[in-house]
């Protein structure tokens, strides 16, 4: 369904709002950027527009990151630049069979080669990549083009790795709640059967259980 007349204008005064502030200097390249949930309440929006609002960023090369657990970042324009014509040649690479689906792709030291720009560029474009599902990265190996299967798979394989790392890093402790399904949908920006699957696995591996009340908390 399209976006009525009303939500486009909402969605185009949040990102106006943020491009205004990075103007001003209140933002400088490189700062995390307001999270949909942070937006929402402070300029009184459905977290969806606020989400709408970052991907216009986005779309303009404002904004740059976000995805599987990675904050978003105002970017300098060069930057931003930079990194959707990267995303756009590899992505095109992809489409016109030049890497077809489950084969390796060339490492980024490569990639800079043989596109010309920076490993960052290179590198984010990649992450965005697999935020989409095009790429599959599974630790120890190299990237992959993903078919269907596999672009599945590594989308809920992200989710557990990231909070396994968590857990072990502390930042979520024994006994601890687990972030609802909701929060877990907005951080990595997946679906809630995604989202289940990944935590269904966590409780195989044992490190969620279910408390008395059947919560889910580290194990």
């Amino acid at each position: 369904m399209e976006d009525s007349p009303t939500m486009t204008l909402t969605t185009e005064r949040v990102a106006a709002a943020l491009e205004q502030r990075l103007a001003q200097g209140t933002y400088s390249p490189g700062d995390l950027v307001p999270s949909a949930g942070d937006l929402s309440a402070e300029f009184g929006v459905a977290v969806g527009t606020a989400r709408r609002a970052l991907a216009l960023l986005d779309a303009r090369g404002t904004t740059i990151g976000g995805g599987q657990g990675r904050r978003r970042r105002f970017a300098d324009k060069d930057q931003g630049t930079d990194l959707a014509t990267a995303f756009d040649r590899i992505r095109a690479h992809i489409t016109n069979g030049m890497h077809p689906s489950g084969t390796d792709l060339p490492s980024e030291a490569d990639l800079v080669a043989a596109t010309g720009f920076s490993r960052y560029a290179v590198r984010e474009a990649l992450a965005e990549l697999e935020r989409i599902g095009v790429l599959v990265n599974r630790p120890g190996r190299r990237r992959q083009v993903a078919g269907d299967y596999e672009a599945a798979t590594a989308r809920y394989e992200q989710i557990v790795s990231a909070i396994r790392d968590d857990v072990w890093q502390g930042r979520l402790a024994p006994g601890a709640r687990t972030p609802t399904e909701l929060a877990l949908c907005e951080r990595f920006e997946m679906s809630r059967v995604t989202v289940r699957r990944a935590l269904a696995e966590l409780e195989k591996m044992g490190v969620l259980v279910r408390d008395e009340a059947g919560r889910r908390i580290v194990a």
